[in-house]
């Protein structure tokens, strides 16, 4: 087989579709990758998700009714699952996708577990509607199965590359002072994504990794037969641990099936051990996460770790890099406090003057308030004026009726008084027409 293409109908399983079918929007390497990274990190999915445990974490399926089945593990950062058929306890054709969602490994699985398969890699994403079509280069590598480690298998070939840090790590002469090899990128890192892998023999912690070793190590001598032990982050009954011993640690052409414990010790980390759960080879082991964006070429660091109240237990190198830290520390925390004290102090004077400012403003809006009384004050009282001219002229205007009142009662008094003359006049010619003699006589 030398290409796949897949048809993934694993939408943004919106329900309605706000793409048209006939659209089909294409992305090459790597925004491929990308794109598909983005659908899973922002969750646009447009329906709930079911929960499935998976060991030691859980798997969110995905899938919209007659499509393909999606299981992201934990979230999408340890990678995910996809079948065409949801053949539970059977054999099924799918693939795994690595972190990067560009390193997968294309086979035979049921219930999660590789039966054979090979690594590929992404090289085309295609998004019609609400659904993806998938395209894969050529297989490459050896078969694969899974075979998890155990106390007396490595669980792979030893030198047996993993194809996901292939693309993301490598080791070189490393840049720490007194540093052999390190551990660096080879590609641009995000924040909070997988970078390496961590394996070796599966132990209980509990029983010495040496049991039949009869030699009388110093202490020294005691760490470096154990340099690359970790405990493997998982709740059983009995703590496990992975042990890589020495010999196939310290030289990566007998030992490179994971580079994780290449990683060098500095408290001025950049990323952290977490448990890994899916590997498609190996299960569960432990791996580094970034805990910041790492460009490529960096040297990867981690915290080992160590306990230093019993400082015979702990590796000279170790103690040396601690008292210097401690220093650094110090030095750093003497310098933050003073930096401290002056931003303090500078933020005391800017809030003194700030609170000058405000004193001078309150001030000012004092006496404009003041001055706005005064002017509320002449404004009422120019209303009141207003109002005594209003009222005086209403009293002049009643003055003024008063008068036309007396001087219409006076005309009528006269037209009575004429009316009387009249009447009077009347009356005397009635008389004097009515009796002539007695004008007579008085003439």
């Amino acid at each position: 087989m030398k290409s796949f293409k897949l048809f993934l109908s694993f939408c943004t399983l919106i329900r309605s579709s706000t793409t048209s079918p006939d659209t089909e929007e294409c992305y090459s390497e790597p925004m491929a990758s990308t794109n598909l990274r983005l659908w899973v990190e922002t969750e646009d999915f447009g329906i709930e998700t079911q929960t499935i445990n998976f060991f030691e974490l859980e798997l969110a399926l995905i899938r919209k009714e007659g499509g393909p089945y999606w299981y992201l593990a934990d979230d999408g950062f340890q990678g995910a699952f996809y079948y065409e058929s949801d053949d539970l306890g059977e054999p099924r054709v799918g693939a795994y996708l690595y972190p990067d969602f560009s390193t997968a490994v294309l086979g035979l699985w049921e219930d999660h577990v590789l039966l054979q398969g090979q690594a590929t890699k992404l090289v085309k994403a295609c998004r019609s509607g609400e659904s993806w079509s998938l395209e894969f280069g050529d297989l490459s590598g050896p078969n694969l199965t899974y075979s998890p480690p155990s106390h007396f298998s490595l669980g792979l070939n030893a030198v047996q590359s993993d194809p996901f840090e292939l693309s993301t790590v490598e080791v070189r002469r490393s840049k720490i002072e007194g540093a052999e090899n390190g551990l660096f990128t080879t590609r641009d890192i995000i924040s909070g994504e997988v970078v390496a892998f961590y394996s070796g023999y599966i132990i209980n912690c509990n029983m010495y990794p040496r049991g039949l070793d009869r030699r009388v190590l110093s202490a020294e001598e005691s760490l470096i037969r154990d340099m690359y032990y970790i405990e493997l982050d998982i709740e059983r009954e009995h703590q496990l641990c992975i042990d890589l011993p020495f010999e196939l640690g310290n030289d990566i052409n007998r030992y490179n099936a994971t580079l994780g414990h290449k990683v060098n010790h500095s408290f001025k980390l950049s990323t952290e051990f977490m448990l890994f759960s899916v590997h498609p080879v190996l299960g569960v082991i432990m791996s580094l996460i970034a805990i910041k964006d790492i460009p490529a070429n960096q040297e990867l660091t981690v915290d080992y770790g160590y306990e230093t109240e019993d400082k015979s237990l702990v590796a000279n190198w170790f103690l040396e890099i601690w008292n210097k830290y401690g220093s650094e520390e110090n030095n750093d925390l003497e310098e933050e406090n003073n930096e401290l004290k002056e931003d303090n102090i500078n933020d005391l004077e800017k809030d003194i003057n700030d609170l000058e400012e405000d004193t001078n403003d309150l001030v000012e809006d004092t006496n404009d308030l003041e001055d706005t009384n005064d002017l509320a004050e002449d404004i009422n009282d120019l209303e009141d004026t207003n109002d005594l001219a209003e009222d005086t002229n209403d009293l002049e205007d009643t003055n003024d009726l008063e008068e036309d009142t007396n001087d219409l009662e006076d005309t009528n008094d006269l037209e009575e008084d004429t009316n009387y003359l009249e009447d009077t006049n009347d009356l005397e010619e009635d008389t004097n027409d009515n009796n002539p003699d007695l004008y007579h006589d008085e003439l």
